[in-house]
């Protein structure tokens, strides 16, 4: 429950702290913009994007923890998990390596502790699909699409009044170009 309630606190700190931290962020890529440091400004805005993913998950986790608090009583006197909260579960355990909580991962290590280690194990991989979705896709490593990096710099750049238009071909269009290429040597 200590660790629950502490979990709760500081993940909204940390969401706190990376709200506040967004504008300077826009800041900078705005300024490499303005100084045509278009693949800097690329690497900044990615990295801006899976901050913005991540408060979402953020906050879907503090929903969870606060349902967790309200039913832990009703968790610790049934023999099983509860079916209602098995996306809940599954999600804080999925969560807790990904996001730099040290409470979130005692609770983790809890509930692997109460429903096993093989429960734990696919809920880190997502195994059996009952980790919400918002949280899934926003705490995962995938790659960030050049159009959508493009188009978050080109927002970037008109909030900040800055001529801009992608010079770089994205990671997409070079992929795409590549294929072309490799079309044309076979035949």
């Amino acid at each position: 429950k200590v660790n629950l309630r502490l979990a709760l606190s500081r993940l909204k700190l940390q969401a706190t702290k990376k709200r506040a931290n967004l504008k300077p962020q826009r800041r900078e890529i705005a300024k490499m913009l303005d100084d045509a440091k278009e693949v800097t400004a690329r690497a900044l805005t990615e990295q801006l994007i899976r901050e913005e993913r991540s408060l979402l998950a953020y906050d879907q986790l503090e929903i969870f923890c606060e349902q967790l608090l309200a039913r832990l009583e009703a968790i610790s006197r049934e023999k099983g998990m509860p079916k209602d909260l098995v996306v809940c579960l599954c999600s804080v355990v999925f969560a807790a390596p990904r996001v730099d909580v040290e409470e979130l991962k005692k609770v983790a290590a809890n509930l692997e502790l109460r429903y096993g280690t093989l429960w734990a194990d696919g809920c880190h991989s997502n195994l059996h699909g009952q980790v919400h979705e918002k949280i899934f896709d926003n705490l995962g490593v995938g790659r960030i699409k050049g159009s959508v990096v493009d188009a978050e710099m080109t927002k970037i750049a008109k909030e900040f009044e800055i001529e801009w238009s992608p010079l770089v071909p994205t990671p997409d269009e070079q992929e795409l170009n590549a294929t072309i290429m490799a079309a044309q040597r076979l035949s």
